[in-house]
C-alpha cells in the first residue's frame, strides 16, 4: 500500500478525486469524535448502507496526502440473501480497467467485499495532519451528511493505520 507512486498517477489522481474541505472538519458527541461532516452533494448518508475505508499515501506538494477510498455495501441484501457468496477481492488489471481504476490500484485502494462500490474518494493534504492524528488515536473517524442527525462510525481502521501514521508523522 505504501509503495512510491510516480508522478503522473498523482496528476491523475488530482483530476479523478476530490480534496477534502477543511470546513468538514468537525467533532462529535460526548467524545468528540473526529468527524467529516460533508455537504449533500459530496456525501449522501443512508443507514441501508455499512461504510468501510481504504487507504493510501502519496507524495503531494512536498508532503504526504492521505487518500481515502469510501466504500459501502447493503447489509439489508445480504439478510435478504441476494448475495450468495461474500468474498474480499483484491482488485487485478484486466482489458476492461479504466486509467481511473488502474490509478486507484497504484495507491492501494480498490479491495473490497465482492457487494461492495465506492462511495466517495477524497484527498486529504498536510492541512488534514492534527485531524488525522485524532482519527489514530481514537481509532475512530465519523462519516456525516450536513442537514442528517445520524452518521456512521468507521471504527475498524486497522487496515488504515498503517497509512494514517504516515501521512500524520511525516
Amino acid at each position: 500500500m505504501n509503495k512510491q507512486v510516480k508522478e503522473a498517477v498523482v496528476e491523475r489522481c488530482l483530476s479523478h478525486f476530490r480534496r477534502a474541505d477543511q470546513t468538514w472538519a468537525q467533532h462529535a458527541g460526548d467524545r468528540q469524535l473526529p468527524m467529516l461532516l460533508m455537504p449533500a452533494d459530496v456525501f449522501r448518508w443512508t443507514e441501508e448502507l455499512v461504510y468501510f475505508a481504504n487507504s493510501g499515501v502519496m507524495e503531494l506538494e512536498g508532503a504526504p496526502a492521505l487518500v481515502l477510498e469510501l466504500c459501502a455495501f447493503d447489509a439489508a441484501a445480504r439478510q435478504r440473501g441476494e448475495v450468495q457468496e461474500i468474498d474480499w477481492c483484491i482488485p487485478m488489471d484486466h482489458a476492461a480497467a479504466t486509467q481511473r481504476d488502474r490509478d486507484k490500484w497504484a495507491l492501494g485502494l480498490g479491495e473490497g467485499w465482492c457487494d461492495s462500490f465506492e462511495v466517495l474518494t477524497l484527498i486529504f493534504t498536510r492541512q488534514w495532519r492534527a485531524f488525522f492524528g485524532e482519527v489514530a488515536r481514537s481509532s475512530t473517524l465519523v462519516l456525516c451528511q450536513a442537514g442528517q442527525k445520524t452518521a456512521s462510525l468507521l471504527q475498524q481502521l486497522e487496515r488504515n493505520r498503517e497509512d494514517i501514521a504516515r501521512f500524520t508523522t511525516e
